[in-house]
This record gives C-alpha cells, sequence and structure tokens, in this order.
C-alpha cells in the first residue's frame, strides 16, 4: 500500500501573511484618484517592485501581469493562442501536465486546430530530441507554435532542463509559457529566471500566499505591452 500526500496542493499560510491581514484589510479601487485608491495603487506598485526585483526580471523586456493563479495564467496563453487563424496554429503540452493546459486542449482541438502531445519517458521527462524533430517539421509548414513546460512536476517531482529547451527556442520559433507553480522554494535558484520563455506563470498559495493570488512575467516583444 502507497499513501501519497499532496502537500503542496495549497501551502499553509505564511506567518507574516497572516499577521499582515491580522492588522485590517484594506480594499480600493487602485484607478481611482482618491487617496485610498492611490494608496492601494502604491501597494500594487511595491509588489510589483518586489517580485522583478526577487526573480531579476528585466522590466524593459518583461511586464508582471497580475492573476488568480496558474490556471489564469495557463487560459491567457490558450487565449493568445486561438486569436489567430485555426488553421495557422498549434499548441503542445505535456500529457501529464496540470489539467488547466489538458482541458483547454480538448477545446482547441474541437476549435480544429492542430493539438500535440509531447512524447514522455518512462520518468515523466519530455523527449526533447523527438520534440525537436516535430519543431522541424511545424517549422516547415509555417505553424505558429505554442508550447508549455512545467518546470517542476507537482506528484513526479521532475524537474525540466529549462537550458537544454532554451537551445531548442534558440534554433525554432515557438511561444514558450512555463509554468513555474511547483518551483519557488522547491529548487536551487529558482529565482534566477532565464529570458528565453515569452511567459512565465505562478500561483502564490504554493508558497504561503492566498488563494486566488498569481502573476504571470510577459514579454513585450512577444505579446505586445
Amino acid at each position: 500500500m502507497q499513501f501519497y500526500c499532496d502537500y503542496n496542493a495549497t501551502f499553509p499560510l505564511a506567518d507574516a501573511v497572516r499577521d499582515h491581514f491580522a492588522k485590517g484589510i484594506f480594499l480600493a479601487n487602485s484607478s481611482s484618484q482618491h487617496s485610498a485608491g492611490k494608496k492601494t495603487s502604491y501597494l500594487l506598485k511595491q509588489s510589483e517592485e518586489f517580485l522583478c526585483n526577487f526573480f531579476n526580471i528585466d522590466q524593459s523586456k518583461y511586464k508582471l501581469v497580475f492573476h488568480s493563479g496558474a490556471t489564469e495564467g495557463a487560459n491567457h496563453f490558450f487565449h493568445l493562442c486561438r486569436t489567430l487563424p485555426v488553421e495557422a496554429t498549434c499548441m503542445m503540452f505535456s500529457p501529464i501536465d496540470h489539467s488547466c493546459f489538458r482541458s483547454p486542449g480538448v477545446v482547441m482541438e474541437q476549435e480544429g486546430r492542430l493539438v500535440i502531445k509531447h512524447k514522455i519517458d518512462a520518468n515523466g521527462f519530455v523527449d526533447l530530441e523527438h520534440f525537436e524533430k516535430t519543431l522541424i517539421d511545424l517549422n516547415k509548414q509555417g505553424k505558429k507554435v505554442f508550447v508549455n513546460t512545467t518546470w517542476v512536476h507537482n506528484e513526479l517531482g521532475i524537474i525540466e532542463n529549462l537550458a537544454m529547451w532554451a537551445k531548442l527556442k534558440e534554433k525554432y520559433k515557438f511561444y514558450w509559457h512555463i509554468d513555474a507553480t511547483q518551483s519557488v522554494f522547491k529548487i536551487k535558484n529558482y529565482q534566477n529566471l532565464i529570458s528565453g520563455p515569452d511567459m512565465w506563470t505562478f500561483s502564490g498559495h504554493k508558497f504561503g500566499s492566498l488563494m486566488g493570488v498569481g502573476w504571470s512575467f510577459i514579454k513585450h516583444e512577444t505579446f505586445g505591452s
């Protein structure tokens, strides 16, 4: 008999977060010009600067977008693909990626879009040799390819070598999204993000923040500002 306990599904609320909200919850429209709105805008700006500095993000290359978590970030990536003609696009992800990728993939297939699941080895890693062959073929067809990489798998614990993926990104054209939800505090140098990906997505509740809090770093030159 085996027991599986997914402690990382929702990490306990950090003491610092609990203490902050114990002082009272401050809510206001950050777009309003009254004092409360300006205070909220300032707090958001502080959070944005902290995250960009903490993850060594070049703000001239990436913008930070707050959202409710990785599922919304993934949906945004799918939406970017769906803004293009059906016949021009291809979405690629692993068959063991989170359901927030697999489920929208079914919808895209129903729309007539090409959806390809990565070939994986016995340990769950993506077969990069097979991936490269697929990219060569798709580039020849002129497809705009959207690719997800799950950096750290939530159940298997495998860690994809992003440096190897980045080499393929340099050789072939594709839009690259990183599901980084399980990386924070779990692996070495998680905060030193490489510059190759077009989008990085995080969920705060994976490392002590509130449920419904997340963000993505999105490259300006790829998706516009």
